[in-house]
């Protein structure tokens, strides 16, 4: 099926040889959201051919046109069952990449980013981080006893697992960052959450991204305010103790997405 958008929202790229319901034969399969009638689509590509090229991009089924949920802003997808989580105004829902498995898991809200890791999801509602485990067969979610942990506020959110030491990164649009206590797998309701300072900068409506790469780096993403506006991104070896800010020059609004690899 041909992609016809005006932009990509998302993207998450997993590695096939994890995905129980996959043939192996492709190396890594890679799903997007775009801000048009079909929500979500994913493609493939082998790395071990002699010329890896990434097969067209086709809809996922419960959330092509027919589906009605429009642009689709995060997303999450769980390697072992394929199954892709994501937040909504009417809910959270998950879906796979067969026809009839959409499920609604939540008729409430959902303003944060999804996280599934290791086989667990993480979601926010208002002040209470939700998580519990992801079926690896079915991707059945089945939320902990228990959960929920508390957070100290509200807010639209960005869910990131630090993959040094696995501790959970809660990123607030507009300036605020939170580290867990807890690493991501023994998170309970009795789990608190830090906050860890920011880079003291005249933003344009403060920080508005934030990642973890795969060695730990944490990343910040907005648009400064000096002679001009310019996007600017902040990085951290230490887990946040510390930052550096490095001034891209480029003109321009930020996003809400950082990508690394």
């Amino acid at each position: 099926q041909d992609v016809y958008v005006v932009r990509v929202t998302w993207i998450e790229s997993v590695a096939a040889g994890s995905m129980a319901k996959i043939s192996a034969t492709y190396s890594s399969y890679t799903f997007i959201s775009t801000e048009s009638a079909n929500s979500l689509f994913y493609t493939w590509v082998d790395f071990d051919a002699a010329d890896p090229t990434p097969a067209a991009f086709r809809s996922v089924p419960d959330l092509d046109s027919e589906g009605g949920f429009g642009s689709i802003q995060q997303f999450a997808v769980d390697p072992a069952s394929c199954t892709v989580f994501f937040p909504h105004e009417s809910g959270l829902w998950s879906a796979g990449l067969t026809a009839g498995s959409l499920v609604q898991l939540s008729t409430t809200p959902v303003s944060s980013s999804v996280l599934a890791k290791n086989g667990t999801l993480f979601y926010v509602l208002n002040t209470e981080l939700h998580f519990g485990a992801i079926a690896p067969d079915t991707g059945v979610f089945t939320e902990d006893s228990a959960s929920p942990a508390t957070l100290p506020a509200a807010g639209a959110t960005t869910l990131a697992c630090n993959p040094i030491d696995n501790h959970l990164y809660i990123f607030q649009q507009g300036g605020t960052l939170l580290r867990s206590s807890d690493p991501a797998d023994l998170i309970t309701s009795s789990t608190t959450f830090s906050l860890m300072g920011l880079p003291d900068l005249k933003l344009v409506g403060g920080w508005s991204a934030f990642t973890i790469g795969p060695n730990g780096r944490l990343f910040l993403g907005g648009v400064s305010v000096g002679d001009g506006t310019s996007k600017t991104v902040a990085y951290s070896d230490n887990g946040g103790a510390g930052w550096f800010v490095v001034d891209t020059g480029v003109a321009g609004t930020a996003g809400a997405n950082l990508e690394t690899a």
